[in-house]
């Protein structure tokens, strides 16, 4: 057993406090205590925390007990309420009572407190119960009486002896009788004789107690014609009076197949429907919700009535859906549609939209009914779709581009927030039309605009074209606008939509971008330097500037007709072109080497060449700068035939004149060290004589080679 209870608390000593918590819990109760501390909290914890019981202290600071009752009794009349008090007088309890206080308890007696929450709780329930029935017991009733007032049954009161002492206006269309007819007859005599003896044997046993149903006989209408009817007929000993009601046989077959029909579409009905109903009592009671609503609130069977679940409304929504409520349980016939988010099983919530309708003067309903239904899909697509527009205003803002329509059947126009930003306008004062586009454009380029718009509307053309807006601030800005036709049908157009696109940066940058090309081309044509760019796939001359036509003598316009392989030496260095090729096929963005050119008039050159990848337009093309390097390779090979003969001379002076001086060194080493005889003087001194010789001849030759390398190779001018 669940001994849990909600307890809302207004009292404010922490002595109490503890004192209810120890009795609670010695009588068996688990309390859930809410403690509030001034109006504010016990009107909003009385309606969001749905609590089982009140407990309120007769002398609580922030109001009198009558302002609780009065508070409790708007908000959950249903609630029990009972008052502590620590000293009261007979008179005063009597008064709690009658103001509606459900019973009182004195501190120093708070161990009856259990007891009297429980019957209090218990007496609730009944009294809850007690509604409920009474409510469907009125509802039964007078759904009755709608189904006896249209009933094509014949209602008949007899007598003692059987005779028609009132007969009800159906008798005419069933038996063709008119009531006044049948009264004082028999109605026996409508009996059909073969069923006569049972039917006066019926009626004397309902005369004796019996219960007379559905008893089945034959009646001859008026015309004669016999149908089978049913009976029903209830004896008032007092009265001495039968009442009955005589019923068609062949229509209740038929209707009651209808009802059966209609009963079970009504069942499939609310067992499958996707939407809730709940029937609903002035004071917020719920009196029943439907098997639907208990689907779309996830909600369990126990929950067929109740309070009204205030506490599982998300708490952003709660203050509308009370307003909500209040607005509609005080005005008769008054309806209400909100939005609202509700807590789900799992804690999630869901969105639904929640319509009440004030039906409590209808005698049939006499209840505020409640329709609501799950639009969690649709509110989180609507969520999305905002997000969407929030996100496509920014891309716009970024992109600086705003989107227009123009409805070609009425002459309404759509402007988005970027249009009005662009124009440096306020939304509030212009009116979106192609007349106040039209006012932005600039002066000077309005009659053209005009005119290409409106060839444009005579031939239901898609275009677009650049123009220049006039700001209301005075900036002039650079738009690109373009529009398209969208057609019905049948073929005819009804609307226009377009973009526009702020493009004065792009306007600058191109600008900038062609006065830089400008001194670059200035540079190519006026370079002393021969330049040339040439098509990477054919080889073949693009541009040329007139110092490569000054230096290899050919016209710009036999340049064009020409190729690389024309200016190349017939007897190429085999291999040479294709290794260039070769080389250049990865596109690299610069390369150097040297190669030889051959002019017009033949002669050949050697020439230093950069060569430069340069994309034209999604072109592959190459731009070649030339030096002509001719006299200086021949200045690198006069220098080189110089280190040549220097080399010669050094290794002559190293090792062919120290030949004959060594000698020289050494005879006269050995004169000092062994004077020579006689016999051997000659020799000695014509050796050194020989050597001497040697090394005169071997000066001069180094004196002529020097002789030759006096005239220095001079370096050529650039």
């Amino acid at each position: 057993m669940d001994n849990r209870i909600k307890i809302l608390l207004l009292v404010h000593a922490p002595y109490d406090i503890g004192r209810l918590e120890l009795s609670l819990h010695a009588g068996g109760l688990q309390p859930v205590m809410e403690i509030v501390h001034n109006q504010e909290e016990y009107e909003k914890a009385i309606t969001s925390s749905n609590p089982d019981i009140i407990l309120t202290d007769y002398a609580h600071p922030f109001s009198d007990v009558l302002a609780a009752f009065h508070i409790r009794q708007q908000a959950a009349p249903q609630t029990p309420l009972i008052v502590l008090s620590g000293n009261i007088s007979v008179d005063n309890a009597v008064n709690l009572i009658k103001m509606g206080a459900t019973d009182l308890v004195l501190k120093e007696k708070i161990d009856q407190l259990t007891p009297k929450i429980l019957l209090a709780l218990q007496e609730s329930k009944k009294r809850i119960q007690k509604k409920v029935k009474a409510f469907q017991l009125n509802q039964r009733w007078r759904l009755l009486q709608k189904i006896m007032s249209l009933s094509l049954g014949v209602i008949c009161i007899l007598d003692e002896e059987g005779r028609f002492v009132a007969v009800s206006n159906a008798a005419l269309a069933a038996w063709g009788y008119l009531p006044e007819e049948l009264a004082g007859r028999s109605a026996f005599e409508l009996v059909d004789e073969e069923d006569r003896a049972s039917t006066l044997k019926a009626f004397a046993d309902l005369k004796d107690g019996a219960k007379i149903v559905n008893l089945e006989n034959h009646i001859i209408r008026k015309d004669g014609q016999t149908i089978t009817v049913y009976w029903s007929w209830h004896w008032d000993p007092l009265t001495k009076r039968g009442y009955g009601v005589a019923r068609d046989a062949a229509a209740i077959r038929q209707t009651a197949q209808k009802v059966e029909h209609i009963e079970k579409r009504l069942c499939i009905l609310l067992q499958h429907s996707t939407e809730g109903i709940c029937l609903i009592a002035a004071d917020g009671y719920v009196l029943e919700r439907w098997p639907s609503s208990l689907k779309v609130l996830e909600l369990g069977e126990e929950e067929r009535s109740g309070k009204l679940r205030f506490d599982l409304v998300h708490p952003e929504d709660l203050a509308d859906f009370r307003q909500a409520w209040e607005k509609v349980k005080d005005r008769l016939g008054h309806t209400h549609t909100l939005e609202i988010r509700f807590r789900k099983a799992n804690g999630s919530y869901k969105w639904l939209e929640a319509t009440f309708h004030n039906h409590l003067q209808e005698p049939a309903v006499e209840a505020i009914v409640l329709f609501f239904r799950d639009i969690t899909i649709r509110k989180t697509a609507e969520i999305a779709l905002q997000t969407s527009e929030a996100r496509l205003k920014q891309a716009q803002a970024i992109g600086r581009m705003g989107n227009w329509e123009l409805n070609l059947t009425d002459g309404s126009c759509l402007w988005s927030d970027e249009m009005y930003r662009m124009f440096g306008a306020d939304r509030n004062l212009i009116i979106p039309s192609f007349d106040s586009l039209a006012s932005f454009i600039h002066p000077g380029d309005r009659q053209a605009v005009l005119s290409r718009l409106e060839q444009a509307c005579a031939g239901l053309e898609n275009d677009s074209i650049q123009f220049r807006i006039l700001r209301q601030q005075g900036q002039v800005r650079h738009v690109f606008l373009a529009w398209c036709f969208e057609f019905d049908h049948q073929g005819k157009p009804f609307r226009i939509f377009g973009i526009q696109q702020d493009i004065s940066e792009r306007k600058l940058t191109k600008k900038a971008l062609e006065k830089s090309e400008g001194k670059y081309r200035n540079l190519f044509k006026l370079s002393p330097t021969p330049m040339w760019v040439y098509d990477v796939a054919t080889g073949r001359f693009l541009d040329v500037n007139e110092a490569a036509v000054n230096q290899l003598g050919y016209s710009k316009e036999e340049f064009l007709g020409m190729t690389l392989a024309d200016i190349r030496p017939k007897a190429e260095e085999p291999g040479k072109l294709e290794q260039i090729a070769n080389t250049l096929q990865g596109d690299p963005v610069h390369y150097h080497y040297i190669i030889k050119l051959v002019k017009k008039s033949g002669e050949v050159m050697d020439a230093d060449i950069n060569n430069s990848f340069v994309d034209l337009g999604g072109r592959k093309t190459r731009l070649i700068i030339a030096t002509y390097i001719s006299e200086r390779m021949k200045y690198l090979q006069a220098i080189k035939e110089q280190n040549n003969r220097l080399r010669e001379i050094a290794w002559i002076q190293s090792h062919v004149v120290r030949a004959p001086l060594a000698k020289l060194m050494g005879l006269i080493t050995l004169l000092q060290n062994h004077p020579p005889e006689m016999a051997y003087q000659a020799d000695i001194l014509s050796f050194i004589l020989a050597s001497a010789y040697e090394l005169d001849s071997v000066i001069r030759d180094i004196v002529r080679k020097t002789e030759q390398i006096q005239d220095q190779p001079k370096l050529p001018k650039d």
